[in-house]
């Protein structure tokens, strides 16, 4: 079967995506934005499978529909459980806030690996989940160091002369 691009908004994405990871199924998709830079950047494309709630780990990368009807692949940073369930505490790896408590019933699935310029990443290899991990309780200090940096003059310079060599 060849591979069939379909372009939708995203309110119909979250609909279509939610249907096919009902039925069991994986969807692949072109990631858009800037949230979850390094790891995943605009263009790279991701497989993402169903899952179920025990499956879900911190530092997965979990596929879901916010209160405001946008459709985010961002990081599980902590899993809380409660009388009303489960919830995850999901944040872009490049944004400053969480994205909140997302309830279990808003993850559409999980997201198992990324191509980039033809190359497959399997997140789910044990260097990729060490990564990940590390990238969670380091992003508590990594990510106000990085912001701080980027509002200074010296980032500021660097940015507007980046090495030719340093294509993604």
């Amino acid at each position: 079967m060849s591979d069939q691009i379909l372009e939708i908004n995203r309110l119909d994405f979250e609909a279509l995506a939610r249907q096919i990871l009902a039925e069991n199924k994986s969807i692949r998709f072109r990631a858009r934005g800037s949230s979850m830079r390094p790891f995943i950047k605009d263009g790279d494309i991701l497989l993402v499978e169903p899952v179920r709630e025990h499956r879900i780990r911190v530092g997965d990368i979990v596929l879901f529909g916010d209160r405001k009807g946008a459709v985010l692949a961002h990081r599980v940073i902590r899993i809380e459980q409660s009388d009303g369930g489960t919830q995850f505490l999901v944040s872009g790896d490049a944004n400053r806030a969480t994205d909140g408590l997302i309830p279990l019933e808003h993850v559409l699935g999980r997201v198992v690996s990324l191509e980039r310029k033809g190359h497959r990443k399997n997140i789910n290899h044990p260097f990729m989940r060490l990564t990940s991990l590390v990238w969670v309780k380091l992003s508590a200090i990594i990510k106000p160091v990085f912001f701080y940096l980027a509002g200074t003059k010296l980032y500021q310079t660097i940015r507007q002369h980046p090495r030719e060599d340093a294509g993604d």
